[in-house]
């Protein structure tokens, strides 16, 4: 009945994709550094271990950062369709015409939405019960930022 929300799963793979950065960034610096002095070296000093060695270190860079790149999809993705689902959710379980996420902070979302009546809320509370329904709290502020408003959030 509702669709999953996971925004864990795409932090975890975006700090994976930080951490492959950091260790493939230097290594192709190296293997560059490598490859210049291989260059100036005289023919007797080129050998073919050497030459080996420099393609695979570039060549683990150069992989290191394709895993990149494909991490920072596979979350930017992750994290896309879990906020639609979010939204989904919360259409599905009350009585809302607009729902849009503005923030998730590790349990619970933050969603500017309007009601039935037209009225629109900011800043309200979306926490999830033990069965893994949406349950909206209270809304912070009305469009002016300091009167708070009264929602008419019917369950359908």
């Amino acid at each position: 009945m509702y669709q999953p929300v996971d925004f864990t799963t795409p932090q975890i793979i975006l700090a994976v994709a930080v951490i492959l950065t950091v260790f493939s960034i230097p290594l192709g610096m190296h293997a560059l550094y490598r490859l210049r002095k291989y260059r100036k070296d005289t023919e007797n000093s080129r050998t073919y271990v050497r030459r080996r060695d420099i393609a695979i270190e570039s060549s683990l860079a150069g992989i290191g950062l394709l895993m990149v790149l494909l991490c920072v999809v596979i979350a930017s993705v992750g994290w896309k369709s879990s906020a639609a689902n979010l939204v989904a959710n919360v259409q599905t379980r009350y009585v809302v015409t607009d729902v849009s996420m503005t923030l998730w902070n590790g349990s619970t979302a933050k969603v500017d939405l309007t009601d039935a009546n037209g009225v629109r809320g900011y800043g309200i509370d979306v926490s999830f019960d033990a069965v893994g329904h949406p349950v909206l709290g209270e809304p912070a502020a009305s469009e002016d930022g300091h009167h708070t408003v009264k929602l008419a959030l019917n369950l359908r």
